[in-house]
């Protein structure tokens, strides 16, 4: 399954433009990371590539169709969308939670049978946290929650999986078994597409990147080309250097931040 952004364009009402001319283009299997810094959209860019806001210019298409074009219910057998777990608030269980992802393929009226429930434990299992299955949602800790979340999305067995800064409040470990399961998702050729504020975990686990710049414009393309130094001294104003690292037969990469760099960001944009 293709997911495309087209000269995407957003900007709120009377205020300056957001994102300009963006493009995105996704293959079967794709691990894609979304880097930018504070304040440069990348919740927004995801919301308007899933059609929660509207492109002010611009499209996103699916299989080469627009989205806007295709059912809500289609859209959302295919796609599985993980929101940052501080804009999550329910007394659900965390069975219960994950669960809800299975709506979409379950009649108007029809009830989890005993398999799905079976899938849920699996898949909360697999993330460590079915310790959490009788817990309530509002009495977790923000880690907890946010691999709840992960869960309910994968529980949807979606096609692409788009996930909000996932690594968010989470321990290291809780960091890994995320990037694991990314990478495991991308060999049984799902795509996944992440924002993060790790550039360290896109230049590990990504084969392609979108750089946002504080003036709306980004970069996209495979990941060794849009990491670079220059590249994230002009996105963050700040100077890097890019560490490889050996450990046993495997090679790691890290970037180490040095100092502020005074870059100008450009002037405004339109589409």
């Amino acid at each position: 399954m293709k997911l495309e952004i087209r000269d995407g364009c957003f900007g709120y009402p009377k205020q300056k433009q957001i994102l300009h001319k963006i493009n995105l283009c996704t293959e079967s299997g794709d691990l894609i990371a979304i880097l930018g810094p504070n304040g440069a959209g990348k919740t927004t860019l995801l919301r308007c590539m899933l059609g929660f806001l509207k492109w002010n210019s611009g499209e996103t298409l699916l299989d080469q169709k627009n989205l806007t074009q295709i059912p809500t219910k289609t859209i959302w057998k295919q796609i599985a969308y993980v929101p940052q777990a501080k804009n999550f608030n329910s007394a659900f269980t965390a069975e219960e939670a994950v669960l809800l992802g299975r709506n979409a393929h379950l009649g108007m009226f029809s009830q989890p049978k005993q398999s799905d429930l079976q899938l849920a434990h699996d898949i909360m299992n697999r993330l460590n946290i079915l310790y959490l299955a009788d817990k309530s949602c509002c009495e977790m800790s923000g880690g907890e929650l946010q691999m709840v979340l992960i869960a309910r999305a994968l529980i949807t067995e979606p096609k692409i999986l788009v996930l909000d800064e996932p690594e968010s409040n989470l321990d290291f470990r809780n960091q890994l078994i995320i990037l694991e399961t990314m990478t495991e998702l991308t060999r049984q050729g799902i795509t996944c597409i992440f924002n993060t504020h790790y550039p360290d975990h896109a230049l590990r686990k990504s084969n392609k990147a979108l750089l946002l710049n504080k003036n709306g414009t980004a970069q996209f393309g495979n990941t060794s080309e849009i990491i670079t130094p220059e590249q994230i001294q002009n996105a963050f104003q700040v100077k890097t250097v890019i560490h490889k690292i050996k450990n046993q037969d495997q090679i790691y990469y890290s970037i180490l931040p040095l100092e502020l760099a005074d870059i100008p960001t450009g002037g405004k944009l339109s589409c």
